[in-house]
């Protein structure tokens, strides 16, 4: 998708995927099209450029291209995945969400309890030590803020709750604009060229971490036209099952 901005009095119509700047929307369009294919800016458009990317990571490589076009492959190999109960994303997982949105987005302790539990996630003992109603009014409270970092921040000031876990409330409650961040996921967008830390224990990420593991995941979206919940689903099984 184009951005489109104005710098020194002109508008500016950037290419989403390396950054360049022209001054006409097609040329710009035109761009994306050549990086989706390719992987890489084309030589003959981005010497019409009026502005440099501001920086090389915006840069979409033959890696992240290939993923997208085998997106589907990646879906199935996830479906796939879901049938294994030794992997660590179960169907009872997925399930958790579809009871909360059939509850119209309403959470209970017990869904995030459910959650540590099959995720061997350590939150859970701290979560028991707050009583229900206190929990899932904090939650509640945290989800309702309109501001995305607020609300992150929000979650995750409440006891027991972690960026991992967060990410996952998230998504179960909004699917097509959140995803799930785990080990699997954030090495995926590694491998697929994304500037983003390797983190060995997943109690150690960040809320600035999970901030920019959404922007990226978001990206892609963008190219592919799927939920952000879809997106992570194929990271997942790509980084367990490669390429």
């Amino acid at each position: 998708m184009v951005n489109e901005y104005e710098s020194g009095g002109r508008v500016i119509f950037e290419c989403e995927f390396c950054g360049f700047g022209y001054g006409d929307l097609e040329t710009a369009e035109r761009c994306e099209q050549y990086c989706y294919q390719h992987g890489k800016p084309s030589p003959a458009l981005s010497q019409k450029h009026l502005r440099k990317p501001t920086h090389l990571n915006k840069v979409l490589n033959s890696q992240t291209s290939a993923f997208l076009q085998e997106f589907d492959r990646y879906e199935a190999l996830f479906r796939k995945l879901e049938t294994n109960r030794r992997v660590d994303l179960e169907v009872r997982l997925l399930d958790i969400g579809k009871q909360v949105r059939n509850r119209t987005r309403t959470w209970v302790r017990q869904d995030l309890l459910d959650i540590t539990s099959l995720k061997g996630l350590r939150p859970r003992m701290l979560m028991m030590k707050m009583s229900s109603p206190t929990f899932e009014c904090r939650l509640d409270s945290a989800l309702r803020i309109e501001d995305e970092p607020s609300r992150i921040d929000a979650l995750c000031n409440i006891r027991g709750m972690r960026p991992v876990l967060a990410s996952m409330v998230l998504m179960f409650t909004w699917p097509e604009t959140y995803g799930f961040m785990d080990y699997h996921t954030c090495n995926a967008l590694r491998q697929l060229g994304f500037d983003f830390p390797r983190k060995h224990c997943t109690s150690k990420f960040t809320v600035p971490q999970l901030l920019t593991y959404l922007r990226y995941v978001r990206r892609l979206q963008e190219y592919k036209g799927v939920g952000a919940m879809e997106i992570t689903k194929a990271l997942y099984a790509f980084d367990r099952i490669g390429q």
